[in-house]
């Protein structure tokens, strides 16, 4: 699927421990000395490669700086969590570069530095994810690292406490914050018992051992669900070797848990109590988690139309017209068993009331009267111009998006050739239609905030 919108720093807070930013927008913000500067879009022509033992990767040579980026996901993340042991992918992850093959955490660090290279994983919800930046004439003492990492981490046992006390000091602080006591609050009344809801906690992490990381190691690093994207100064057959060298031999299949679909709860409201000045407030509705990009892409319309920017429709009416908040946002979340259309905004909480009156009275009227022909065209555009702009700015957002459009089967030649043809394609018609088909259901909503409005 397609990444198309990411969620605000309030959607992200409920984001259910995972990746759930939306299908274009997903590159991270980097520092700005981090970012190598690129070609234009339209210049940017990723190839697909294959190595002389099947890794198959997709990469855009660039040699306006001397350097290198590889990023890469694969299947697995936080939903393979045992039950009891939440947090064991996660402090797996953690703990990748912490030492690896014959060097301990010391030398490795050491050994890095001298390579001038950064490394970095993460656990997502449905994927684990790395990625590594060197200069090209660093090469090889930078993959070799790597390699060490994804194929041989050691686990040692001060590292290994190390980490696993930095998560618990972690958590502990997050106990004491309303907001995140409300995502585990909301995650439970969401989705019951399915794997995305259920939390890490002090007592799952420490039942976590040293032999439970090295089983997920060798359960998700694998080469079947493995996505590469290279970037930077180097050729074709340069990258060949490399993915030889830091994937070559891992296992062929990965070992996962099956992961069933879940819809979520709707039509509740879920109240975390606080005597705070404001209510947060957030409403959730279904969303479709379609293969198909032309209804990911009329989905993002819709949103972007209802509640993208200043000039939305809940922004207009929540903001402009009543003063209740900064503003309201609408956007996407897209898990791999999930899909959902969240809105956000916070207010007086007094006001708490009348501004989710508001919010779902306006996509109750786009409910029934439907988009324009002038706000489809300007989302449109926006769309067309925002999304290259996010998704090719670096080498850092370019190797994030060669990943994401392998895993997603979009083609190499998605953005180049048939993204705009297709986001131009979709009719007043067929976003009227999806309006209808995801704001029927009565959403699910989180407050938090004092009750009846008083602090």
């Amino acid at each position: 699927m397609i990444h198309i919108k990411s969620l605000s720093k309030f959607e992200r807070m409920f984001a259910m421990k995972s990746e759930t930013v939306s299908r274009f927008f997903r590159a991270a913000v980097l520092p700005a000395l981090l970012l190598t500067p690129l070609a234009a879009h339209a210049q940017v022509k990723p190839v697909e490669i294959e190595s002389s033992k099947g890794v198959k990767a997709y990469l855009v040579e660039d040699y306006t700086l001397p350097m290198v980026t590889i990023r890469f996901s694969m299947d697995g993340g936080q939903a393979q969590d045992p039950k009891g042991k939440e947090g064991l992918v996660s402090l797996m992850t953690s703990t990748l570069d912490e030492g690896a093959g014959d060097l301990d955490r010391e030398a490795f660090v050491e050994a890095l530095d001298k390579a001038g290279a950064d490394i970095s994983f993460s656990a997502g919800q449905d994927t684990i994810s790395g990625s590594m930046r060197f200069l090209t004439e660093k090469q090889v003492e930078a993959t070799d690292l790597l390699t060490k990492a994804v194929n041989a981490p050691r686990f040692d046992e001060v590292p290994v406490e190390r980490v696993r006390g930095l998560t618990i000091e972690r958590l502990r602080a997050q106990s004491r914050d309303p907001q995140y006591l409300a995502q585990i609050k909301w995650q439970e009344a969401f989705f019951g018992d399915h794997p995305y809801a259920i939390p890490t906690t002090e007592e799952t992490i420490l039942r976590v051992t040293r032999d439970d990381l090295r089983q997920a190691h060798k359960k998700m690093f694998a080469r079947d669900k493995l996505y590469v994207g290279i970037v930077g100064a180097i050729d074709q057959e340069g990258a060949k070797r490399l993915l030889d060298r830091v994937f070559g031999d891992l296992p062929e299949k990965s070992q996962l848990t099956p992961v069933p679909e879940v819809k979520g709860k709707y039509d509740q409201t879920v109240h975390q109590v606080y005597p705070l000045p404001q209510t947060s407030i957030m409403l959730s509705y279904p969303a479709d988690n379609s293969d198909d990009p032309k209804i990911e892409l009329t989905q993002a319309l819709l949103t972007q139309i209802l509640g993208g920017d200043m000039n939305s429709r809940l922004f207009v009416e929540v903001r402009e017209k009543r003063g209740l908040a900064y503003g309201a946002n609408m956007g996407s979340q897209f898990l791999d068993h999930f899909a959902g259309t969240v809105v956000t905004t916070a207010t007086k909480s007094e006001s708490a009331s009348e501004a989710l009156e508001v919010i779902e009275a306006e996509i109750g009227r786009a409910v029934k009267d439907g988009v324009t022909e002038a706000e489809l065209a300007s989302a449109k555009t926006y769309l067309a111009g925002s999304i290259p702009i996010s998704r090719f700015s670096s080498s850092s957002a370019i190797a994030s998006t060669l990943v994401d459009i392998q895993r997603d089967e979009l083609g190499i030649d998605f953005f180049d050739s048939r993204f705009e043809p297709l986001l131009n394609s979709i009719t007043r018609e067929e976003v009227n239609a999806m309006g209808k088909r995801l704001f029927s259901t009565k959403p699910a909503i989180l407050l938090i905030g004092p009750e009846n409005g008083k602090s």
